[in-house]
């Protein structure tokens, strides 16, 4: 076995603080939130922000799962979600399908499937403001 260097040590180590670094950057949002999830309001929106020193409290999971109905919110987004799916599912087995086992004239296929896969290439921020638009001008937002 080789013995370890101080190269390789130091090598390890900044390796390790780079790993904590990221972790701590990573996971930090997430801590803030379930802080923040047991303040009151006065506690979350103060400068400095305060850290450890506050009362901990449930009033807003109670106005979130008592005085709202968050479980008719939660049921529509699971409604919603299933049914994308589900339709996504089908449309796309087809398409696969299709693509996978027909001819097609010339380089058709080709071109087809280059701009199926471009499509992916957009983000898709660009598409929310074109939508709401489109759902509004239908009368569809705030529905299923």
């Amino acid at each position: 076995m080789r013995r370890r260097t101080p190269r390789d040590i130091a090598i390890a180590a900044l390796a390790y603080g780079g790993i904590a670094l990221a972790l701590f950057v990573t996971l930090f949002p997430i801590y803030w939130i379930a802080l923040n999830s047991f303040k009151l309001n006065i506690d979350i929106f103060a400068v400095p922000p305060v850290w450890f020193d506050f009362t901990p409290t449930g009033a807003n999971y109670h106005a979130t799962y008592v005085e709202r109905n968050f479980a008719s919110f939660a049921l529509n987004s699971l409604v919603i979600a299933v049914a994308t799916t589900i339709v996504s599912l089908a449309l796309g087995t087809m398409a696969g399908y299709a693509l996978a086992r027909f001819r097609y004239p010339g380089s058709t296929k080709f071109h087809l499937s280059f701009w199926i896969l471009s499509t992916r290439m957009m983000p898709p921020i660009v598409t929310v403001i074109p939508l709401f638009i489109f759902f509004n001008f239908l009368d569809m937002l705030n529905t299923k």
